[in-house]
């Protein structure tokens, strides 16, 4: 495989600092990822790769992140 481009490098890390950040919160927030699982009724598999840093996050996916009971 060759070298990544600029944008794909761009793009992993932005991936990688909004799993981050989305870790932070849930942490300054006191709950566990079981918790924050049943606050935006996801499937903890999901919430995992969420937090992997690699997941696409789409705009639907932060609306319900941004509404969930955080």
């Amino acid at each position: 495989m060759g070298e990544l481009t600029l944008a794909e490098k761009t793009q992993t890390a932005v991936k990688m600092k909004l799993a981050a950040e989305l870790d932070d919160l849930i942490r300054q927030r006191g709950l566990s990822k079981s918790d924050f699982t049943d606050c935006v009724g996801k499937h903890p598999s999901e919430i995992t790769n969420w937090l992997s840093g690699m997941h696409n996050f789409t705009s639907e996916t932060l609306s319900e992140i941004a509404v969930s009971q955080l």
